[in-house]
């Protein structure tokens, strides 16, 4: 793909050097590396993810969770491809729903989307279907909630900007000073504040 969008370009001549890199599951312990297609030869970097000791992995990141810390991300990755460190199926999808639960646990919500989400993908071939289907619908859910949530959260903070506008131009407070205090209390922009102040100057209070 990456060679075709070069040719489709005619930028050919500017594509000095391609590597390509193929990671391997703990199940491929070696694969060829130098593919001769005639007219061409496709060297490829492999990583064998056989290497990697995927309980002290997980010992490690679980302990920083246990603590309270945060996930480099380095570390995060790492957890996204856990399941892929370990051979057969079976021990494959037992690994998928620690590094889930462990994922789960993360201190912020983005961080654990981010996580599931890498593990569907890492995983698409060998995880289990009815489980994967159950991890898309809790993202969706999770998802529809912190809409609902940051929706509740802005229309909260509109009803406070309105009362304290509301408040200001019933004591007689000057416009410019309303505006002043609406940026500094709310940590608003100019515009915004002087939107706000429109909006809600001429209403009358509830």
């Amino acid at each position: 793909r990456v060679i075709r969008r070069f040719a489709v370009r005619r930028e050919l001549k500017d594509l000095k050097q391609l590597k390509m890199v193929v990671i391997y599951t703990a199940d491929v312990e070696r694969a060829e590396e130098r593919y001769d297609l005639g007219g061409l030869i496709l060297i490829v970097e492999s990583a064998y993810l056989i290497h990697l000791d995927g309980s002290q992995i997980y010992d490690r990141l679980k302990h920083k969770i246990d603590a309270g810390e945060k996930l480099a991300e380095e570390e995060l990755m790492e957890l996204m491809i856990l399941p892929l460190t370990v051979k057969g199926k079976k021990r494959k999808q037992e690994t998928i729903e620690k590094a889930v639960t462990l994922g789960k646990r993360l201190p912020d919500r983005e961080g654990q989307l981010k996580v599931i989400a890498g593990i569907l993908t890492f995983t698409d071939k060998v995880i289990d279907r009815a489980y994967a289907k159950k991890l898309e619908e809790e993202m969706q859910m999770t998802l529809v909630g912190q809409m609902l949530m940051d929706e509740g959260y802005q229309r909260g903070m509109e009803k406070g900007i309105q009362v304290f506008i509301q408040d200001n131009v019933s004591e007689n407070v000057p416009e410019q000073r309303i505006i002043k205090k609406l940026q500094a209390n709310f940590s608003l922009m100019e515009k915004d504040a002087i939107n706000y102040y429109t909006r809600f100057s001429k209403q009358t209070p509830n």
